[in-house]
């Protein structure tokens, strides 16, 4: 069985993150997490047309939450699952600047992440976009700010999509616990 992606990024920084983040990025072979989340999507017409392009969410809060996190290969599938809206992503490893980084393919486009871990969970960093394998100008890069926390032996997350001439695209935030 090979190593946990976020393992073979991080490297001895995986083994300081909390159990429930490790648990999350270990999907030997699949991981579901349940709970409940707020979204909001943003509020300009293009934004909601690349939300809807994405399959992004629509607003709501409390809505129901249910994130799978399958192995494939040496990358892993997220089925995030919001009240019956469902998007799908792909987390593989990529050559980055400065040692291995997280690529998360959305549809035609991906994004280079760097990860950088906590005591208590970890942030993403977005770098560089590409679309279909093609680097795409820094200003056409979304701007991520993602958070994943421990608590209470519960996964928060938090995290925020805008780009340069559209503005916010979506932000989500929630509680997630391992379904066992």
């Amino acid at each position: 069985m090979p190593e946990p992606l976020y393992r073979n990024i991080l490297g001895a920084g995986f083994d300081a993150l909390p159990p429930v983040t490790k648990a999350l990025h270990s999907p030997m072979p699949e991981r579901v997490f349940v709970g409940r989340a707020q979204i909001r999507r943003g509020r300009s017409v293009l934004a909601r047309l690349v939300a809807s392009w994405l399959k992004f969410p629509k607003t709501g809060d409390g809505v129901p939450a249910r994130v799978t996190v399958s192995l494939e290969g040496e990358a892993e599938r997220l089925v995030r699952d919001y009240g019956g809206a469902i998007f799908e992503s792909r987390q593989y490893s990529a050559q980055g600047p400065d040692g291995l980084r997280l690529m998360e393919a959305i549809g035609p486009i991906a994004t280079r992440l760097r990860i950088e871990p906590r005591h208590d969970g970890l942030n993403l960093h977005a770098e560089r976009a590409y679309w279909h394998g093609i680097p795409l100008p820094q200003w056409l890069t979304p701007q991520v700010t993602a958070s994943e926390r421990a608590y209470g032996g519960a996964h928060l997350f938090d995290v925020s999509v805008s780009l340069k001439f559209v503005g916010e695209v979506i932000a989500y935030r929630g509680r997630l616990v391992e379904q066992t």
